[in-house]
């Protein structure tokens, strides 16, 4: 499929690597005297989404200057703790990335982490950021919208940017009752979190699978996959860079 091809072709292209747990896309380097980058982005993929299907978009940011790793949850494709998204997981792929194991001397010299997810993917993403700051500083929640539970834990005071985006059309956002968001809105960070609606997308959207129709059908895209995956990728990167939130940079 076109996403498992898109990550042949970085492969090729030296931009990308399959390893142990991740994959890993890579920024361009060539200009960088130090190997080293301002962001770099630990992805959870949503439940049973094969982790290749969001190649294409971390190509995508990883052309805008960002490190990602998109994690994977095989054989059960569940993005929990006991599936191996966990907190020591991710500390080995960031250390993997910056040479920190010894084992080689790193890809790149990362300046500051981020962790985010899709769908379920995303609220495992929000309950392993307390656990791991001060290394992690910023929270991406894609398709973030319809409780699977409330987290467990709180950010509300925490020293964390975070950022929610959503498709317009995404079914498991619109199903979410006002008071079960009205009390995730609670342990979000406070004053620290943006929300973004992309105008047309859907749930699946934000990889290249589908369509989804478990557990319920996901709304139909009124905008092409790659727009989509365009936009999300665009206030990603905004998001990290500061353009995008409460406390946005003007230029």
């Amino acid at each position: 499929n076109s996403a498992r091809n898109g990550l042949l072709e970085r492969i090729k292209m030296g931009r990308a690597s399959r390893k142990r747990g991740y994959d890993l896309f890579i920024p361009d380097l060539s200009k960088s005297k130090s190997n080293e980058v301002d962001f770099g982005l630990i992805l959870l993929p949503g439940a049973l989404v094969d982790h290749t299907a969001y190649a294409v978009i971390a190509s995508k940011l990883s052309d805008q200057g960002i490190l990602v790793a998109v994690m994977n949850m095989e054989p059960c494709r569940l993005p929990m703790n006991q599936s191996g998204a966990s907190k020591i997981e991710v500390l080995k792929i960031m250390y993997d990335v910056i040479g920190a194991d010894g084992n080689d001397a790193g890809v790149a010299a990362v300046k500051e982490w981020a962790i985010g997810g899709h769908s379920m993917g995303a609220f495992q993403a929000f309950e392993l950021c307390s656990e791991l700051r001060p290394g992690i500083s910023k929270l991406i929640m894609w398709g973030m919208g319809r409780a699977f539970h409330l987290p467990d834990n709180t950010l509300a005071d925490a020293d964390v940017d975070a950022v929610i985006i959503v498709g317009s059309e995404d079914t498991y956002c619109k199903k979410m009752s006002t008071a079960d968001r009205h009390k995730f809105e609670q342990v979000l960070p406070q004053n620290r979190t943006t929300f973004v609606q992309i105008r047309g997308g859907n749930h699946a959207g934000f990889a290249h699978y589908g369509p989804q129709t478990y557990p319920i059908p996901d709304g139909v895209r009124a905008v092409t996959l790659e727009e989509q995956q365009d936009a999300v990728a665009k206030a990603t990167a905004g998001f990290l860079r500061g353009k995008i939130g409460p406390k946005a940079k003007k230029e």
